[in-house]
């Protein structure tokens, strides 16, 4: 029978591992970062420890009504860390931010688990490949050439520089025009295009912006 003390060890190494995890995203300036995980590694490995133990509660009922599945409010978990991790997302108008930072949570989710049950080998093996992968492979992921994604909003003043000459300076560097949205100020004579625009590999973007604002006419360029 499982003792006391092996029931707050597996608690502490639950907090342990998950507080590793948090340390890294604390370091990189996280709002999920050491004292979330923590927290979520200790309430998970605190459910997952209460669901073994629950059928103390029962020991010496005959019952036949009774059923005791341990995985059972497992499954709860594994379904409520998603909206905590859902918080960790934010989504503005360029990019989506906090996807890494919710996957820690759910690993941190999935290694208490596993000490909870009392799988400590697992439970580090878990551990030491989470760092491996928040820390060595992002030396690699930043070697993998990607496209990369950029919104460019530029106005243009009438009777001057069209917008096909711009068009071609940007396909000339190897810009790929995904859209163009457009909007005419009769008033202020004018007419601003929003281009959204893809491109691999390396470039200036201070030489871009600069490039385009010298076409006569161009009035204004915002770059993302």
């Amino acid at each position: 029978m499982t003792s006391e003390w092996e029931w707050s060890l597996r608690l502490f190494l639950a907090g342990l591992c998950s507080g590793i995890i948090g340390w890294e995203r604390e370091r990189h300036g996280r709002e999920a970062g050491l004292r979330t995980t923590i927290l979520v590694g200790l309430g998970t490995a605190a459910i997952m420890i209460t669901s073994l133990r629950i059928h103390e509660i029962f020991l010496g009922q005959a019952d036949p009504r009774i059923s005791i599945d341990p995985a059972r409010i497992a499954y709860g978990v594994v379904t409520g860390i998603g909206f905590l991790g859902a918080g960790a997302i934010v989504k503005d108008a360029q990019r989506v931010r906090g996807l890494t930072t919710a996957a820690c949570l759910w690993a941190a989710m999935a290694i208490s688990l596993t000490v909870g049950c009392g799988h400590y080998l697992l439970s580090l093996l878990t551990t030491g490949l989470s760092l491996i992968t928040l820390n060595l492979l992002k030396l690699v992921e930043r070697k993998i050439p990607r496209d990369e994604y950029h919104y460019l909003r530029v106005s243009l003043a009438e009777a001057q520089t069209e917008f096909a000459t711009l068009r071609q300076f940007l396909l000339k560097e190897n810009f790929t025009i995904l859209s163009v949205g457009v909007t005419r100020e009769v008033s202020e004579k004018k007419t601003t295009y929003r281009v959204t625009l893809r491109h691999r590999g390396p470039y200036d973007r201070h030489e871009i912006v600069d490039r385009l604002a010298s076409y006569p006419g161009v009035v204004m360029v915002d770059w993302h």
